[in-house]
């Protein structure tokens, strides 16, 4: 018989008695039966610090079993027990916490953050080496969900304001068509500032399951069906430093409850169906917001931003731009008769114009002024 068999034979035959005694008569009252319990609890806290390891190893099982009913008796032993105790019963309270789920109620979670705000030596180290495990662990499970269910997690082609995300971005894309309980993996996900959602999937549920993103201040809402009613989950939200709604039907309906959300820095309203008096209704009343506001037309060109004039350095393939004639190199000077210097004045001229609409250009290329037309387009989520 080797070592491993030999230790099996031992556990089983202390615990024969155990399972023996569950057939002895007993008051079976709640009252009773709860402080038989507690009792066994006790028993089995105790024998975590027994000084014979399979004793100590039989108690670890059996408190592994019984798991978050176990969890103030465990918490209470971190605090008052040797350092095998300790030990042990943080072990058992990090085990109960990665078997929670993002909706169940964290009792082991809890009771380790608790034990690291208001511990004192070894068991406030050791729950704040558990806390740092336990979400690590948590983030790579949240991760994992998501990327199974076609959510990507990470750098992506995803843009706010014309210009990429040069972060982590969660992104929920057109062609989602995942379940709604995945996104409550989205509350362990930490570290992770900006989401992206886009497509027909999007609705006010899914934005409920946005808000509880723990680290959540960016947001980007695009080509969606969402309605004026349906942002209400974001003034749950206790910061937003920006957020763009882009080619999405909120009107002015939704005008009262943009002004309530904890934005910081900028609101971008994009092909929205909120109107010019709607938005300097909003403007008054976010006078520390810079708020932009356009129609939706898109051109498709990059221009230098701190270039004195506004030169072409990139045509997006398939878009007004392209199809119009510019080119590379040239320099844009009018859009209709309104002058254009910097990109920015060309960026603010063409969001005066919605997609669809059709607008002469005039370009500078090689000293020669060239006319075009351009049928504006939509932004997608790849463009830059």
């Amino acid at each position: 018989m080797n070592a491993s068999t030999f230790l099996m034979a031992v556990v089983l035959c202390l615990l024969w008695p155990l399972a023996a005694r569950s057939d002895e008569p007993a008051d079976s009252t709640p009252a009773a039966t709860q402080a038989a319990d507690d009792a066994r609890l006790q028993e089995l806290i105790e024998k975590l610090a027994s000084n014979q390891y399979v004793q100590r190893e039989i108690a670890s099982l059996e408190l592994a079993r019984i798991g978050a009913r176990a969890v103030p008796a465990l918490a209470a032993a971190v605090q008052q027990g040797d350092l095998e105790m300790t030990e042990r019963a943080m072990q058992l309270l990090q085990r109960v916490a990665l078997a929670e789920k993002p909706l169940d109620p964290p009792q082991g979670w809890n009771a380790i953050v608790q034990l690291a705000e208001k511990g004192s030596g070894t068991s406030a180290s050791r729950a704040q080496a558990a806390m740092r495990a336990i979400s690590l662990r948590r983030q790579a499970m949240a991760r994992e969900q998501l990327a199974g269910d076609g959510i990507a997690v990470g750098l992506s082609n995803v843009v706010m304001e014309a210009s990429s995300i040069n972060e982590e971005v969660v992104h929920i894309p057109d062609t989602w068509e995942g379940e709604l309980e995945t996104l409550d993996w989205l509350a362990w996900l930490h570290g992770v500032q900006y989401i992206a959602v886009e497509g027909p999937a999007i609705d006010r549920d899914l934005l409920q399951r946005v808000t509880k993103m723990p680290d959540l201040k960016n947001i980007v809402i695009t080509n969606t069906n969402v309605k004026s009613d349906d942002l209400a989950p974001l003034t749950e939200l206790k910061r937003i430093d920006q957020l763009e709604i882009r080619y999405t039907p909120v009107d002015d309906q939704a005008i009262e409850l943009l002004k309530k959300l904890p934005i910081r820095q900028k609101l971008i309203l994009n092909g929205t169906q909120i109107t010019p008096e709607g938005f300097r209704s909003i403007r008054s009343q976010l006078p520390g917001v810079q708020i932009v506001y356009k129609r939706g037309g898109f051109l498709g060109v990059r221009c230098d931003p701190f270039a004195p004039r506004c030169q072409v350095t990139l045509v997006i393939e398939g878009g007004a731009a392209q199809q119009a004639g510019m080119r590379t190199g040239d320099t844009v000077t009018k859009v209709g008769q309104k002058p254009i210097g910097r990109f920015a004045d060309l960026q603010a001229a063409i969001g005066e114009y919605a997609p669809g609409e059709e607008i002469p250009i005039t370009v500078d290329r090689g000293g020669q002024a060239i006319q075009l037309v351009a049928k504006l387009g939509t932004m997608q989520s790849e463009d830059n």
